[in-house]
């Protein structure tokens, strides 16, 4: 459980690679780095070895300086259930990204990201699953542009 773990550490700037490599048991990184309100960018590959987890409910809630997610970021994070809040708040939200969804059991993704301008923001998920439908769901309250694998 890495709930809570960084959190209001505002003076992280950086996440080092391979971090959470192995912790492979991991189910929960709720709030892990929420208001890390320095945090300009995440790593590829952060969670690649936590296919256990089930929930980055506010994972990345509030980080203020955050300019780029990696578009594999949850790939391999083939259990989990819980989306909600996770890149809320990031006020710079002045960018759009790509991102990979490999879990097919997604049923809680509310308030995923907030939207502020034009900028294009896409989910892959898997063909046919829950994960799709629930942020398929939600593409007009989030303005998300949602696409199957």
């Amino acid at each position: 459980d890495f709930s809570y773990c960084f959190c209001d550490c505002s003076s992280l700037t950086s996440i080092p690679t391979g971090l959470f490599d192995n912790n492979t048991a991991v189910t929960d990184f709720s709030y892990c780095f929420s208001s890390c309100s320095s945090l300009a960018s995440i790593p590829s590959g952060l969670f690649d070895n936590n296919t256990a987890v089930t929930t980055f409910g506010y994972c990345f809630y509030n980080c203020s300086s955050l300019t780029e997610i990696p578009q594999q970021l949850f790939m391999y994070n083939t259990e989990v259930t819980t989306f909600r809040y996770c890149f809320y708040r990031y006020t710079s939200n002045t960018f759009g990204f790509t991102l990979y969804i490999g879990s097919t059991k997604v049923i809680n993704a509310a308030s995923f990201v907030y939207y502020n301008g034009s900028y294009t923001r896409k989910i892959y998920a898997p063909s046919g699953s829950t994960t799709y439908t629930t942020f398929y769901n939600l593409r007009s309250s989030l303005r998300l542009t949602v696409y199957t694998y």
